[in-house]
């Protein structure tokens, strides 16, 4: 059903967006690198363990069992994140970990898809360089991603000010213009969008929306409402 494929794609952005916004940069950078070890643990398990099933016990054709490993290797980010905030640990370490995990692993996934499906369909053979640039692209997306998104939310935030007469409904829809800029940005580029709206949770974390003056309310308490709709 089209809708609500829909719906849960605004869904899973707006629920990553929120992360983002509750997420500290600094934090996330401290573990990157055991966010890193669970992410390439979380891919070759199960990949392994639904390839081995697929092809050596069910008989099941190579090809299939490629794409139905690189599946089952996404992960539910939408979701663990929605648990971590209903306990109220979205901002413990290992909320941390496993929302650096999950990014990595949506780059993972992506790139495998991309080695596997050339592989398994009419489109040529595996190109190095192709996932070569895929990988210099996700990181260079989050990376400018954050850098030029600071920026630009300071410049908009001056215009914003000037266009709304109440802070919380002018900091509201800046973040909103922000989020869709980025998952634009991001799918344009073959990114998920998700990391697009985390992305732009991370610049919205460290832009206090120091021009709205009038605003009486986090950013983060302004989106909830939304988030758990």
């Amino acid at each position: 059903n089209p809708i609500l494929q829909f719906l849960t794609q605004i869904g899973a952005i707006v629920i990553l967006f929120y992360a983002g916004l509750e997420s500290d940069l600094g934090e996330l950078g401290e573990n990157f690198y055991s966010g890193l070890k669970v992410a390439v643990v979380g891919v070759i398990v199960p990949f392994a363990l639904v390839f081995s099933y697929l092809y050596w016990i069910s008989n099941t054709s190579w090809a299939v069992a490629l794409l139905s490993a690189n599946v089952l290797v996404a992960t539910s980010v939408a979701v663990t994140v929605a648990v971590f905030t209903q306990h109220n640990a979205q901002k413990s370490k290992i909320a941390n970990i496993i929302l650096v995990a999950a990014v990595i692993d949506d780059v993972l996934g992506m790139l495998l898809l991309g080695v596997i499906k050339p592989l398994t369909t009419q489109e040529g053979g595996y190109s190095p360089i192709t996932t070569v640039m895929q990988i210099v692209l996700a990181i260079g997306f989050i990376v400018f991603g954050v850098l030029l998104g600071r920026m630009a939310a300071r410049g908009l935030s001056t215009v914003f000010t000037k266009l709304f007469h109440s802070g919380n409904k002018g900091a509201l829809l800046l973040s909103f213009l922000m989020c869709t800029i980025f998952v634009a940005v991001a799918s344009l580029a073959g990114l998920a969008a998700i990391i697009g709206s985390f992305t732009a949770g991370l610049v919205l974390d460290h832009t206090h929306f120091q021009k709205f003056h009038k605003a009486t309310t986090k950013i983060e308490s302004l989106v909830k409402p939304i988030r758990n709709i």
